[in-house]
């Protein structure tokens, strides 16, 4: 098997769902679902021994470019102290002039909230000490940013680790305890100092007889939605391996997030003209305003952009048919979804010229994958139409779009849109208004914990995740997130209420699913 042969299996395994990768010297394959083509599993397994070296191969490469970037580190000396140059995913949550009115309106903007219940017996020491080892692990928590000659930069901060405790409010004897724990577990009157720190809080709420709340506010600008999982398996695998006096046992970080985002930005240097090219000659002009059916107005304040949210369920006979289409054309779930709505949105509007946003990881190094840290960010995917494409050409076309969002990262295609609109620099509300988002969970993953559940490493406790009950606002018009647990797809739509109401979402949503469903059987 040739390179371009592994290159060629290993997008139609990702496409399908499939995630191949190296584990010690082992091959390690992932599927998100049972229901996969029998024909790439086979090619695996026959050419298993040359995956394996390719992998090896590329794990060593990778290992010497960290290396090599680790001596040519973006490191800047400043009185006597270290720091090192951001990306622009950083820099946009650092930075008080982008997004400079939204920021002002919506307060907790750029803090994540996470919140947890726990039911059981916890260990408080345990737990404080767990707390602190993911501290002392993770640079990326114990990071602080600063504006140093017109510039913003990150300084790893070399205090006793003891700065960051994981506070303990008993509030059981409280009269008022379920407002407290409310109050508490939303850090009332918290703010964050990007150049002070720390960029992370946390509190252990204790309720009521073996309950608790774990909550914790962290900065956007070192947490992204994948750094989650990262958080919740160090601390509560160092929980467990603390609690019976052993070294927590978790994957080696080779490097920090310090040396990533060197990675990126000299990835960014090397390519950032050729991919500037690309898109500048892609795409000569801006395209037209895009009006959604039911918006009450164009236009609204910010302050009225309130989140509110409908959910629908897809027909399981429909996922049927959109998998096979997707295996058909050799892509993803969320292309053909993506499709579906573009080919819909240009026969309810007669828009042909089509952007979607997008929430990718951006973790495109495998020294990211273990990092906590913000690489996430979004992108814009565009796709032209014409009037005449059947749904098999809207496909490609959408396929083909996505390669490219995925090929030219180091200048996409919202920076294109920021140079050819400056000075505005304001793009969404116009031609960009609505999000799309694609996850897969099975149902194993929803009913365990994020740690390996052992005999002999078990988490002696329930884990449930909570959510905030406030407000949010929304910055673009709409948001549709598609979640396929097994079999079944769920869509959450999150929509600007000042804009649409329940009725015009439902039969907006209610359109697009029944034009779906009868121009694939077409």
């Amino acid at each position: 098997m040739n390179l371009k042969e592994i290159f060629n299996l290993l997008e139609r395994a990702n496409a399908n769902g499939v995630k191949i990768a190296l584990d010690k010297e082992n091959l390690l394959v992932k599927m998100k679902s049972a229901n996969v083509d029998n024909s790439i599993l086979e090619n695996i397994k026959t050419h298993k021994e040359q995956l394996i070296r390719y992998f090896q191969q590329t794990e060593q490469e990778s290992d010497n470019s960290f290396k090599k970037l680790n001596n040519e580190r973006d490191l800047i000396e400043y009185n006597g102290d270290s720091y090192y140059s951001i990306t622009p995913v950083q820099y946009y949550w650092v930075s008080d002039e982008m997004d400079k009115e939204y920021k002002q309106i919506d307060k907790v903007h750029g803090s994540v909230f996470i919140k947890y219940h726990l039911k059981g017996e916890v260990d408080w020491n345990a737990f404080q000490k767990a707390y602190q080892y993911v501290i002392a692990r993770h640079e990326s928590l114990r990071t602080t940013f600063h504006s140093i000659n017109g510039e913003y930069l990150m300084k790893v901060e070399t205090e006793s680790i003891s700065v960051y405790k994981l506070e303990l409010n008993d509030i059981r004897q409280n009269p008022r305890k379920e407002i407290i724990a409310e109050e508490l577990a939303d850090f009332c009157n918290h703010k964050f100092d990007l150049n002070r720190g720390p960029l992370v809080v946390a509190r252990l709420i204790h309720t009521d007889e073996n309950k608790y709340i774990v909550a914790i506010k962290i900065h956007h600008v070192i947490f992204d939605s994948w750094s989650e999982g990262i958080l919740l398996r160090d601390l509560l695998s160092s929980y467990i391996a603390i609690k019976k006096s052993k070294t927590p046992s978790l994957p080696i970080l080779h490097n920090q997030l310090k040396e990533c985002l060197t990675v990126i930005n000299a990835y960014s240097r090397t390519e950032r003209d050729y991919h500037r090219n690309y898109w500048k000659n892609l795409y000569q002009s801006l395209p037209e305003e895009m009006i959604i059916p039911g918006a009450k107005r164009n236009t609204s304040s910010i302050h009225e952009k309130i989140c509110k949210t409908e959910q629908f369920s897809l027909p399981k006979d429909l996922v049927k048919v959109l998998t096979n289409f997707s295996r058909q054309f050799s892509t993803s779930l969320f292309v053909i979804l993506q499709a579906a709505f573009n080919s819909f949105f240009r026969d309810k509007t007669g828009l042909n010229d089509i952007v979607i946003g997008t929430y990718v990881f951006g973790r495109d190094y495998s020294e990211c994958e273990h990092q906590i840290g913000c690489f996430a960010k979004t992108v814009l995917i565009r796709t032209i139409l014409k009037d005449q494409d059947d749904f098999n050409e809207v496909i490609m076309k959408v396929k083909k779009s996505n390669e490219d969002t995925k090929l030219y990262t180091a200048f996409t295609l919202i920076d294109a849109f920021f140079e050819m609109l400056y000075p505005s620099k304001n793009i969404n509300g116009t031609f960009w208004k609505i999000n799309m988002q694609y996850n897969t969970i099975s149902k194993s993953q929803l009913q365990n914990s994020v740690i390996e559940d052992k005999s002999e490493d078990r988490l002696d406790l329930e884990f449930v995740s909570g959510r905030r009950k406030v407000n949010t606002y929304i910055a673009s018009n709409m948001q549709l997130n598609f979640s396929q647990i097994d079999q079944n797809i769920k869509l959450l739509v999150e929509y600007d209420s000042s804009l649409f109401d329940a009725n015009a979402i439902k039969k907006l949503i209610g359109d697009y699913l029944t034009y779906m469903n009868e121009v694939i059987r077409f």
